[in-house]
């Protein structure tokens, strides 16, 4: 698979020193692609489209709808998936409703900020979450995957029956205390998975398997993982420099199936 990136992007870097990274989750597409019948994935956040075209190597019958808003990464997503058949690309990031945002990046990866100015309201294009829920087939499954460096859980929380209507499978980027998101979002995203007759799995940022739980103990047990995470914080104690979660909620059906393909499963202390 030929992947054309930044300069400055860690990708190589860290797949280097970290064998799971970005990769955990092949054996699980594979599974889908031939499983089920049809497979469509919207990548919000698809950066360069390393992870979109990843998942078309193991899933050549998906159908994969990437968003991603800057123009510099949207060049290289453009080049990286020429060609490739199922992957089309959008310039755009997902509305979250606020007009006073900016955009910053450091070359590796890039997010909205309310540190940034101008808005970037006039010069970036904006996209729904219906809008993109209106693309997606009406058979086969349906993954939401979204991974903004900031906004996940506020896109989730602000459009969480639309994604789950539509979706079996969602995948986020769980980063509670680095977030731009408000507790407010953070409390009703809780909430709404407790909802769920769904089940969670978690993944550290390094690609190995942590827990798995019923959707109805999410609000105690993410609230144990955020504290978790702000005691390696305030001790600067990064267990191999883990500083967010793979959040994905499923099916028991699409759980057992993402359990059966997890490489390393790693146990973590108390």
């Amino acid at each position: 698979m030929r992947l054309i990136l930044p300069p400055e992007h860690w990708l190589p870097i860290r797949q280097a020193e970290l064998p799971l990274y970005d990769r955990y989750f092949l054996r699980f597409f594979g599974a889908l692609d031939i499983a089920d019948d049809g497979l469509f994935i919207v990548d919000v956040g698809a950066n360069v489209g390393d992870t979109a075209l990843a998942i078309s190597s193991v899933a050549p019958g998906a159908q994969i709808l990437c968003i991603e808003g800057s123009r510099y990464f949207n060049g290289y997503l453009g080049r990286n998936i020429a060609g490739r058949v199922g992957v089309q690309n959008l310039e755009a990031f997902v509305d979250i409703g606020s007009p006073d945002m900016g955009y910053e990046s450091d070359g590796s990866t890039g997010h909205l900020t309310t540190r940034n100015e101008p808005s970037i309201g006039s010069s970036v294009a904006l996209v729904s979450v219906h809008a993109l829920l209106t693309m997606a087939p009406d058979y086969g499954i349906r993954v939401w995957k979204s991974d903004t460096d900031g906004y996940d859980i506020a896109i989730l929380a602000q459009n969480f029956e639309q994604i789950t209507a539509v979706c079996e499978v969602i995948w986020i980027e769980y980063d509670p205390i680095g977030i731009l998101s408000s507790p407010s979002d953070i409390a009703r995203f809780l909430d709404l998975v407790s909802s769920l007759d769904r089940q969670v799995v978690i993944f550290d940022n390094l690609g190995h398997r942590m827990l798995r739980f019923p959707c109805s103990q999410a609000g105690d047990l993410l609230q144990q993982l955020e504290h978790w995470l702000m005691m390696l914080e305030v001790t600067r104690s990064r267990i191999n420099r883990i500083s967010y979660f793979d959040l994905w909620i499923l099916d028991d059906h699409h759980a057992d199936l993402l359990d059966a393909s997890a490489s390393i499963t790693r146990a973590y202390p108390r």
